[in-house]
């Protein structure tokens, strides 16, 4: 029950305050484990990325909608942007089009080939639903439909973030959205977890692969936000390994040098 208040209260004008009380209560956590620091403080600094990347007109797309907290900062940042999400969960899709009128919801699971497919629903932690069995508890299987991202270019409006949350699924919709980010090339949030790759087979250099071959350069939001450098393969993989610098990454397109003028 207390569950389903708590994400009553998004889209409402007492989810920010209730939001500030969990970052501070996020944060104490980081006395009790001092080397989960970067973990707590992620958050954050996610917010801190959206509020500086996201114009009033800025249009966004929500992949692994989930309950819509995410969605609801797009709303909020971009109030004049055309914004577009995706969630499987049937309940979750009745959910979403109630709070969020005004947003086209898919009700599709997004990867690197269309059709039906199953979806694993965590029962206990909803949020670890995808595509594959992930987290632990009991796992309740259902049928939905699944489309690859470049199928739906031509009905999308130019998209200037693209957030993908997915539970280890995010290769497969990049894969599936190649054309998009070669019309469009939008700013990225993905996460990219410890655990989410391999509950796929794929290990986790793979997704920064991808990135790098589609002109993209990948960053800890903390250095994003300082304008630091670009995280490279090796650090990448580091960081998921314990005690963790990041779940959740930047990809920016890269910038390339003009060439330099004979003088």
């Amino acid at each position: 029950m207390l569950r389903g208040l708590k994400y009553e209260l998004i889209g409402t004008p007492l989810e920010r305050p209730v939001k500030r009380v969990r970052a501070v209560l996020r944060s104490l956590r980081r006395f009790v484990r001092p080397e989960l620091s970067e973990i707590y403080l992620e958050d954050d600094r996610v917010d801190a990325v959206l509020a500086r990347v996201l114009r009033e007109d800025a249009n966004c797309l929500d992949i692994g909608c989930h309950f819509g907290s995410m969605l609801s900062e797009m709303v909020r940042l971009a109030p004049r942007g055309n914004h577009v999400a995706f969630e499987a969960i049937p309940e979750k899709v009745k959910f979403l089009r109630r709070k969020f009128p005004g947003v086209r919801i898919h009700d599709t699971a997004l990867s690197d080939e269309a059709g039906s497919t199953t979806f694993f629903v965590n029962e206990q932690k909803t949020g670890f639903s995808g595509l594959a069995r992930h987290g632990e508890g009991v796992h309740r299987e259902i049928l939905v439909q699944c489309r690859r991202l470049d199928e739906l270019v031509p009905e999308l409006p130019r998209i200037d973030f693209v957030k993908i949350d997915v539970e280890g699924a995010e290769l497969f919709v990049l894969r599936g959205a190649k054309r998009l980010l070669e019309r469009d090339r939008p700013i990225l949030l993905f996460e990219c977890s410890p655990s989410g790759p391999p509950a796929f087979g794929y290990a986790p250099g793979e997704l920064w692969d991808l990135l790098h071959a589609v002109g993209y350069d990948v960053y800890l939001p903390k250095d994003f936000l300082v304008g630091g450098a670009p995280i490279e393969r090796a650090r990448f993989e580091a960081a998921l390994v314990y005690p963790f610098r990041a779940f959740n990454w930047i990809a920016t397109p890269r910038t390339v040098a003009a060439p330099a003028t004979a003088s």
